[in-house]
């Protein structure tokens, strides 16, 4: 499958049967009567792309990294907002584990996250982002 993503639609190539596995979105879209599934292009002009390739590295392999991203706490939130969008509550687990242990030296959660992750189904992800003490870490 071919997932163009972001204004710029940078362009992933992805096993389809691992995004059906991972992804209820894509599980949907593709067995779906949609023409997206039919060619087998999928646009996701909203989502971020360096986001998308967490994902991706995530779907491909036990382990992500975004250490070259100088801002890491905003694209990891906009990883996790991909995932919840994308319907991948095991990426988006991961995603906010990383959030987590990024901000325990701080022992603070980041006011950013409240643009991102809010409005719908973001009840679990806004208590814990609402922690402003992370005693655990």
């Amino acid at each position: 499958m071919t997932v163009l993503v972001g204004p710029s639609q940078s362009k992933f190539i992805v096993h389809k049967k691992l995004l059906i596995e991972a992804s209820a979105y894509f599980a949907k879209a593709i067995n779906g009567p949609w023409s997206e599934a039919r060619s087998g292009v999928f646009e996701l002009v909203l989502e971020n792309a360096e986001a998308f390739e967490l994902f991706i590295q995530w779907l491909y392999g036990p382990k992500i990294q975004a250490c070259d991203n100088l801002d890491l706490q905003d694209l990891l939130v906009h990883a996790w907002a991909c995932g919840d969008r994308l319907q991948v509550p095991d990426f988006k687990n991961v995603v906010i584990n990383m959030l987590f242990a990024d901000w325990a030296p701080y022992r603070v959660s980041s006011p950013m996250t409240g643009v991102y992750m809010y409005p719908p189904s973001y009840a679990i992800a806004a208590l814990a982002m609402s922690t402003h003490h992370l005693d655990q870490y």
